[in-house]
């Protein structure tokens, strides 16, 4: 795997928001069936194809956290059916659970949170998870059957984007510092996560971590700064068309963010203004989670705005 920035990462902010869990209830408050499925012992849980890899899906039993796909075959359920964007289990069915446990569980990707909200309020889902509670209010507001329920985020979760050090552009830690100081992070936290609900990280680690390291350095807002550093690594517009470049190369950039999902869209088109500020051109390109976990693996990218727990 290609190396990754811990030291100088582009983007460090941590996340204090709460996941919002969206789910058809019954008029007791139990988890129930749509009244759209007829089959009353199957479960379909909307997924984000930017959230979650389809290969790599999980399922929390009684016996522990178990992978759907490999790992021998004592496993309590059997994949029934796969396609591009959904994947069908059948549990083995017991006397002893088959009172009030599905005996079939289907994930549906996704490949917006539009689309996904579209399918709680349409029934076509019985639950699924949403970012922020604007987009939870609306589901509610839209299908009364839909109980929202606040879930705190993991702790120490950090959204950061990481550069590949193997790219000529980036191997230069003065590069990288640069593109910090070119970052608005203060804007980012304030204008688009949600009221303001995550704070400036000093690196991947929280502060009560025993990983967390104080003598990290901080890199505020200073795009003057910035512009000062590249020249010293060599980066000016010699042919004036508003690109910086280097020995006929100019600086330009793919950002790979996940797929389908507002925040990370909205804070990957903030990159892109600041950044083109200074002449550094970039590229935001979507990914679903199984194309941005290929690309790490194999080291084929120039940085990655992604979440680190």
């Amino acid at each position: 795997m290609s190396s990754l920035s811990s030291k100088n990462p582009l983007l460090t902010v941590k996340l204090l928001l709460s996941f919002w869990l969206l789910m058809w209830h019954g008029g007791s408050g139990a988890v129930a069936q749509s009244q759209n499925h007829r089959n009353l012992r199957e479960l379909v849980i909307g997924e984000l194809v930017g959230k979650t890899d389809m290969r790599r899906l999980t399922v929390l039993t009684s016996e522990g956290e178990l992978p759907v796909f490999g790992q021998g075959n004592g496993k309590p359920f059997t994949v029934f059916s796969t396609s591009r964007n959904r994947v069908v289990l059948q549990f083995h069915t017991s006397p002893l659970i088959e009172s009030y446990n599905p005996n079939r569980l289907v994930f549906q990707f996704y490949e917006t949170e539009r689309a996904l909200i579209s399918a709680l309020i349409l029934d076509e889902v019985d639950v699924g998870v949403l970012d922020d509670e604007v987009s939870a209010s609306e589901v509610r507001n839209a299908n009364h059957h839909i109980l929202a329920l606040p879930v705190t985020m993991k702790p120490n979760t950090v959204k950061m984007v990481c550069y590949n050090h193997r790219n000529p552009i980036l191997k230069s830690s003065k590069v990288r510092v640069a593109l910090s100081y070119a970052i608005d992070h203060n804007a980012i936290i304030k204008k688009i996560i949600l009221k303001g609900k995550a704070t400036l990280a000093r690196g991947p680690y929280d502060t009560d971590s025993r990983l967390y390291n104080p003598g990290m350095e901080t890199y505020k807002y200073n795009p003057k700064q910035a512009i000062r550093l590249l020249k010293e690594a060599g980066w000016r517009d010699h042919d004036r068309d508003g690109i910086l470049d280097r020995n006929g190369v100019p600086f330009r950039l793919q950002l790979f963010y996940p797929k389908g999902l507002r925040l990370e869209e909205a804070i990957s088109r903030q990159i892109l203004i600041n950044l083109i500020k200074i002449g550094v051109e970039v590229t935001p390109r979507p990914l679903s989670k199984h194309e941005l976990n290929l690309r790490l693996e194999s080291g084929e990218f120039d940085a990655v705005l992604m979440d680190y727990t």
